[in-house]
Parts: C-alpha cells; structure tokens; sequence
C-alpha cells in the first residue's frame, strides 16, 4: 500500500492539495501508420536522448521524441502521406530524412550520426505526442521527454516537474496556453526544475531505473487518475509530490515555490 502525506496550501479562500507520496505505484491509440527508428553514430553505437523532430509535408504541422537508451525511437497514429524527419543532439550534425508512409505500415528508418568539433546549440524538442504549428512557440518554455528529463535533473541537480496530460483533456490546453506561458511561472520553472511531458495515454517504451516501460504504465504507477496532473520528482527521480487538476497562474507559482523550497 502507498504512504501519503498530505500538504495544504490555503490560498484566496480555497484549498490546494499536495499529495506528497514516498512510493510510486488508456488504451493505446489506434495506429493508422507508424514510424519506427534508430540512431548511432560512426561506430554503431546507440545514440540516447537525440531530438526527433516529426514534420507534416502538407501541413507543416510538427512533433516530437527522443531516442531511447537504445538509440531507438517510434511514432504512432499517423495518416498516410509525406513527411520529414529530423535528428538532432548535440555534438553531432544535424539530419533529415523524407518519408512517404502507407495506411497499416510501419516504416523503418536509420540514421547514423557524424560527431561535431564544435557545438553550442541548445536543442528545443516540442511536447512529445503533440503537434505544433512552426513558429509558434519561440520562445514557449524547455519540454523534456520523460527519460531525457530524467537524465538532465541528475546531471543539473535540478527537480522535475512531470505534467501528464492526455491529449484530448481540455483542462490539460488550457494550462499549457494560460499557465506555462506565464511568464512568471517560466521563470522558476526555468530556474529550478526540468519541465517534462508524460501523455498518460501513450504506448511509447521510455526508461526508467532499469526498466522499459512505456508512458501509460508510468502514469498508472504514479498513481495518476485525473488529468492534468503535476508530478515532482528530485533530481535523483524520487517521488516528492503530485497535484491534480488545473491550477491558475498564481496558484500554480505558489505550489512551485513550495516544492523549490522543499529540499
């Protein structure tokens, strides 16, 4: 049985639930055509966390992934017709890949990354299992995949904010339109957290300590039964605190300041 401790936050006259956990505990879509993929690099070793940028030739609609510890990659639920793919990560050259994909096929793809003297870029994926208009979100705050998010937090020392989300949830658009473009709330998050996606809906495989599971397990595992929901986790992918349902933008920094402050 999991162990919860409950943390209230008393604020303009209402109450907000953090329920702060100490262990962690859909139906997959149905695909039309799927893209599955692998990257290495020179030495046929499996490149991880790469950026897998997904584009629609006739609508210029985009979406985005990254790389297993493999190197492996998959997207499902795609129509028939053209499209391009991506690869980037930093310390090697970018690449791209024209694609034509047919009702009921899964289509292979394989790319062999050439390592780079110089990099400096910084790699923005967009929310994966989304599509985004080009352009939009310029300057939209850093989303991570779980697994890569995962990586970062332990390499930067910072905590995870995990926000899953279905793709058809409502309440889950209206946060990501009118509380993650807050520009107060992506500043602390900017700070101090690696912002992460996790589409509770989603059969994509992802890694996590040691086991391959894929993003719907990990919700069901966290316990996760409304959305959207924010997930915390230490840098060390500890569990530290969850809240459900949509916050407003000054609700939101206050549960942020708690957690920050939380160590």
């Amino acid at each position: 049985m999991n162990r919860f401790a409950v943390v209230s936050l008393c604020t303009l006259g209402m109450v907000f639930t953090l329920v702060v956990f100490f262990t962690a505990t859909g139906f997959a879509q149905v695909s039309t055509c799927q893209i599955e993929g692998r990257i290495v690099d020179n030495e046929n070793k499996p490149v991880p966390f790469a950026a897998v940028i997904l584009n629609v030739a006739k609508t210029g609609l985009t979406r985005g992934t990254s790389t297993s510890d493999k190197g492996e990659f998959r997207f499902d639920g795609l129509e028939a017709g053209k499209y391009s793919v991506t690869v980037r990560r930093v310390g090697f050259e970018q690449q791209s890949r024209k694609l034509e994909l047919t009702i009921g096929q899964t289509t292979s793809v394989s790319f062999t990354l050439v390592p780079r003297d110089v990099e400096t870029e910084q790699l923005e994926v967009p929310r994966p299992g989304a599509w985004a208009q080009p352009g939009l979100d310029a300057h939209a705050l850093r989303w991570y995949s779980f697994d890569e998010g995962i990586a970062l937090a332990q390499q930067t020392n910072k905590k995870l904010l995990i926000d899953v989300y279905t793709d058809w949830c409502t309440w889950c658009k209206k946060m990501d339109k009118e509380v993650y473009t807050n520009p107060d709330v992506k500043a602390v998050l900017q700070s101090y957290f690696i912002a992460v996606k996790l589409n509770a809906e989603s059969p994509r495989e992802l890694s996590y300590k040691g086991r391959r599971l894929t993003e719907m397990t990990i919700a069901r595992e966290m316990g996760i039964t409304g959305y959207p929901t924010t997930v915390f986790f230490d840098s060390n992918a500890e569990p530290m605190a969850k809240v459900a349902g949509y916050l407003e933008s000054k609700e939101f920094l206050k549960v942020l300041r708690t957690i920050e402050q939380n160590h």
